[in-house]
């Protein structure tokens, strides 16, 4: 049974369903199955990106389908918009990389790439989720003033 959260918009109340799965707190690259994974990155895409629920089942799924039961995806294996998808959770610590060096078969060191989960990801504190959402706030009132033509 899923628990419902309240937010007010205006003057009308919406109910928003809270996802369901482990903790937040806890280290997605212990969980060997994909339906947990998918769980508690729903949530961390709530938590992180104040994203609405069903949207974030739609993103963890994306991502998950990706990984699967598997603990790393090879970059190469991903097509770009899905790629991009993984670059926003890397910036938010909820992705990472390893990368290697190896030597094809004409002798080029060529890299390869593999995107993980990030075993200490944390919530945002308060205040954190967007670092530009109040970018206007900070400017100067008479930013906004014209200077007259000469």
């Amino acid at each position: 049974m899923s628990s419902v959260q309240h937010a007010t918009a205006g003057t009308r109340t919406v109910e928003q369903e809270t996802p369901q799965g482990p903790p937040l707190t806890a280290d997605p690259t212990t969980f060997e199955d994909p339906v947990t994974r998918a769980q508690w990155l729903e949530k961390v895409l709530v938590c992180t990106f104040e994203m609405d629920p069903q949207d974030a089942r739609l993103v963890s799924g994306l991502v998950i389908e990706h990984f699967g039961d598997k603990d790393e995806v090879l970059d190469d294996e991903i097509p770009n918009d899905v790629r991009s998808v993984f670059y926003t959770l890397e910036a938010k610590r909820i992705l990472t990389f390893r990368r290697i060096e190896y030597e094809n078969e004409d002798g080029a060191t060529l890299r390869g790439f593999y995107w993980r989960f990030h075993s200490e990801w944390e919530p945002p504190e308060d205040g954190q989720n967007d670092d530009d959402a109040n970018v206007y706030d900070k400017l100067p009132e008479d930013c906004w003033e014209r200077a007259a033509a000469s």
